[in-house]
């Protein structure tokens, strides 16, 4: 199921039809409509979504809605209790979210960073800035694990994905005497103020000590700056690429 239907079923499940959708308060409405929007733009998709009432007073109505998806491979689970309210004077309902639980894919769930984004949004009950910022947070891990299983299947031979194709490293040397080896880590971290998901890319050389002796101009502690000048001239799948040629035949 995706979020092109949230909205018009959250309204048919408070009870109210099109002319009342007005009345909601403006975050439900906007979460809805923002999400909907984020299922075209960024590719998250709701594979199920389920509402169940938890308790029903005269004028208040307790739901707990249930939305599972993922978002470029990374799986989420998000629960919201929802207060409807009736409002006697115009006949619509007033929605506050009064709960907020959220869960992510186990892979990525461990995070330090990613946990405190978490438990920020789940204490300020901020259900849109998770889907931003989690959207956000996946494209970036997923490119990862594609560029990593690229280059592993294009040099096989010198390459080594050692954290396994879901890891945060890529190394590769020379199949015969590999005097170096050469490592390129990719993070992604998320930082607050505002929150935001950062790639971290850099290249790191791990070479004997015969190397490093010979290496009376310095070369390999200048590596990792010569790398990031690369990328920013040839873009990072190429930048890649010409480091794994230049340093393995």
């Amino acid at each position: 199921m995706t979020l092109q239907y949230l909205d018009v079923e959250l309204c048919a499940e408070s009870g109210a039809g099109e002319s009342q959708r007005g009345n909601f308060s403006d975050q439900i409405y906007t979460l809805d409509h923002e999400l909907r929007m984020l299922s075209t733009l960024t590719g998250i998709q709701i594979q199920d979504h389920t509402t169940s009432v938890v308790r029903k007073e005269q004028e208040t109505t307790v739901v707990l809605k249930t939305l599972l998806g993922q978002s470029h491979s990374l799986s989420f689970h998000v629960e919201l209790e929802v207060e409807e309210e009736l409002v006697e004077t115009s006949g619509g309902v007033r929605c506050t979210v009064t709960r907020l639980q959220v869960s992510v894919d186990k892979r990525v769930a461990t995070q330090t960073d990613l946990q405190a984004f978490i438990t920020w949004v789940e204490q300020e009950q901020a259900v849109l800035s998770f889907f931003r910022l989690f959207s956000e947070y996946s494209e970036w891990w997923s490119l990862r694990h594609n560029t990593f299983l690229h280059f592993k299947d294009h040099y096989s031979d010198v390459v080594r994905l050692p954290m396994g194709p879901y890891g945060d490293e890529m190394e590769f040397s020379k199949v015969q005497d590999p005097g170096a080896c050469f490592i390129i880590t990719w993070l992604v971290t998320v930082s607050s103020d505002p929150w935001t998901a950062i790639p971290n890319i850099t290249l790191k050389v791990k070479a004997k000590n015969q190397m490093r002796q010979l290496d009376e101009k310095g070369t390999l502690q200048t590596c990792g700056e010569v790398f990031q000048d690369m990328v920013r001239v040839l873009g990072l799948e190429q930048a890649i690429h010409a480091v794994i040629r230049t340093t393995t035949f």
